[in-house]
C-alpha cells in the first residue's frame, strides 16, 4: 500500500488535469504572460541606451513602459479570476443537474409506488365477497394495463387469466361459475372481457417488456359456460379443454385460438344471441385450432374458417344427458372448403350436418 500511493496519486492527478485542462492551460498562460511582461519591462527599464535620456532606444519612456507592464500584470492576474468564475459556474450547474436528476428519480419512485398501491388494492378487491367489488377490482386491473402498459400489460393479463381460470369462491362454496340466472357469473365474464380488451392493445402501445413478445392469454381448462363476449380480441389465446358451452362470441377475434378438445356445443359464433346487439358481426376463426373440439349445436353463420384446423371436430348431433343437441348450423360447403385437417386422416364428423345455403349434406373435400 505504501509503495503504491505515489502511483495512485499520479493517476488521480492526471485524471484531474484531463478534466480541468482548460483551467490549467489558462493559469500557465497567465504565468507566462506575467513572466514575459516582467522580463520585457525589466530590460526596457534597466538597459536604456542613455540613462540620462527621457526615452530609451525603443522610443518609449520609462513611465510608459511601467504603465504597460502594470496593465499586463493586471490583465494576466484577471485570468485566474475568470478561471475561478468558470469553475464556480460549472460546479453550480453540476449541482443543479444533480438536484434535477434526484427530483426526477424521486418523482418516478413516487409514481411507481402509487401504481403498485393501486395494483395491490385491485388484487384485494377481486377477493371480496361482493360481486360488485370484484368487478370493480377487475376494471381497476384493466385501467392499469391500459394507462400504464410498460409496467402492467403482461402483469395484469396474467392476473386476469388466473382469476378467469380459478375464480373466487366463497367459503360456503357458492356460487360457482354459473349464477342463479343460469349465466356465467358476472365477475368471471368481466375478467374475460377485460382480458380481450387489454389484449387488443398488443402492438399498439409501447410495452417495453420482453414477455410481451411471447406471452399469450392462458385460459386452459377455463369454465366459461353461458358467457357473453363481444367486440374484443382473444387472438392466439390458449383455450385448450375450455368449457364454453352455449357461450356467445360476437365480433370477437378468435383467429389462431387454440380450442383443442374444447367443449363448444351450442356456442353461438355468429353473435346473434347477444342482447340488443343486432349490429355486431360474426366472430372470426381464421387459423384457429379446433382439433377434437365438440361443436354439436354450434352456430357458425357468417364465421370465417380460413385455415382453421378441424381435425376430429364433432359437428354432429349428440345426447347430453337426457337432452339431444342438434348438429352444428350455419355451416356452408364454402366455409368447410377453406378449412383444413391436420392430421388429414382425422376428418371432421359431419353426418347429418347440412349446408345452410343449399340444404345438402356437407362433405369434407380436402
Amino acid at each position: 500500500m505504501i509503495r503504491g500511493w505515489p502511483v495512485q496519486a499520479l493517476v488521480g492527478f492526471s485524471g484531474h488535469v484531463r478534466r480541468y485542462w482548460f483551467e490549467y492551460a489558462a493559469l500557465l498562460v497567465a504565468i507566462g504572460v506575467v513572466a514575459g511582461a516582467i522580463c520585457t519591462g525589466g530590460v526596457s527599464l534597466n538597459f536604456n541606451a542613455n540613462p540620462g535620456d527621457a526615452q530609451g532606444s525603443s522610443g518609449q519612456s520609462d513611465a510608459e513602459n511601467f504603465r504597460n507592464l502594470v496593465l499586463l500584470v493586471v490583465g494576466a492576474s484577471a485570468l485566474p479570476f475568470a478561471v475561478w468564475r468558470s469553475r464556480s459556474g460549472e460546479r453550480q450547474a453540476d449541482g443543479t443537474a444533480k438536484q434535477a436528476e434526484h427530483a426526477a428519480e424521486q418523482a418516478e419512485y413516487t409514481r411507481l409506488t402509487r401504481l403498485n398501491d393501486q395494483f395491490t388494492a385491485a388484487a384485494q378487491m377481486v377477493g371480496d365477497d361482493a360481486a360488485a367489488v370484484r368487478r370493480l377490482g377487475i376494471h381497476s386491473f384493466q385501467a392499469l394495463a391500459t394507462d400504464h402498459p410498460a409496467e402492467y400489460y403482461v402483469r395484469v393479463l396474467r392476473s386476469l387469466c388466473d382469476y378467469a381460470r380459478e375464480p373466487y369462491l366463497r367459503a360456503d362454496g357458492g356460487p360457482e361459475v354459473i349464477d342463479p340466472s343460469g349465466r356465467l357469473r358476472s365477475d368471471v365474464q368481466a375478467a374475460v372481457q377485460a382480458i380481450g380488451k387489454v389484449w387488443q392493445l398488443k402492438g399498439k402501445r409501447s410495452i417495453g417488456l420482453e414477455d410481451e413478445k411471447t406471452y399469450v392469454p392462458n385460459l386452459i381448462d377455463a369454465k366459461l359456460p353461458q358467457g357473453r363476449f363481444w367486440s374484443l380480441s382473444l387472438e392466439g389465446a390458449q383455450l385448450k379443454r375450455a368449457k364454453c358451452t352455449y357461450a356467445v362470441f360476437a365480433n370477437v377475434n378468435l383467429n389462431g385460438v387454440h380450442f383443442t378438445r374444447a367443449s363448444l356445443s351450442g356456442v353461438d359464433f355468429s353473435g346473434r344471441r347477444i342482447d340488443d346487439e343486432d349490429s355486431l358481426r360474426p366472430s372470426s376463426l381464421d387459423g384457429a385450432d379446433l382439433t377434437g373440439a365438440n361443436c354439436a349445436g354450434a352456430d357458425f353463420t357468417g364465421v370465417s374458417l380460413k385455415g382453421a384446423n378441424l381435425s376430429g371436430v364433432n359437428f354432429e348431433s349428440e345426447m347430453q344427458g337426457d337432452v339431444e343437441v342438434g348438429p352444428a348450423c350455419g355451416l356452408t360447403q364454402a366455409q368447410l372448403d377453406q378449412a383444413r385437417a391436420d392430421p388429414p386422416d382425422r376428418r371432421p364428423m359431419l353426418d347429418g350436418v347440412c349446408d345452410a345455403d343449399t340444404g345438402k349434406q356437407l362433405r369434407w373435400r380436402r
